[in-house]
């Protein structure tokens, strides 16, 4: 275990890598996964999810592009893509009751707790 409060990285033999993605069929999850076991690495799966879908629209329907280029998808779209439930372990964040620094402090724990 990692003492946060004096060293907040893991030991130089510990592989510590973090991922953003999407991650919504089980198949890129399954890789993932397979990727940090080859590497002996840990892996921590986050799911960030909104309970609530009237907040939920709001955030897509006024997100702000600042990559040029990128197309953000519409609300039907986001209702219509494909998701598969989880069937393995992970820390589901909702952000319709933390904010973002909430969210990044249990992840943190988190990291530094298993």
């Amino acid at each position: 275990m990692v003492d946060a409060g004096h060293n907040p990285l893991p030991s130089a033999d510990a592989a510590l890598v973090v991922v953003e993605c999407v991650n919504p069929v089980e198949a890129t999850r399954n890789a993932w996964s397979a990727t940090a076991q080859h590497n002996s690495a840990r892996l921590l799966s986050v799911e960030v999810i909104c309970s609530d879908p009237d907040g939920h629209r709001r955030r897509a329907e006024r997100r702000v592009v600042d990559i040029p280029d990128l197309v953000l998808p519409t609300w039907q779209e986001i209702l219509d893509r494909d998701y598969e439930p989880w069937t393995t372990e992970r820390l589901v964040l909702d952000t319709a009751i933390m904010n973002s620094e909430s969210a990044v402090r249990r992840i943190t724990a988190r990291m530094f707790t298993e």
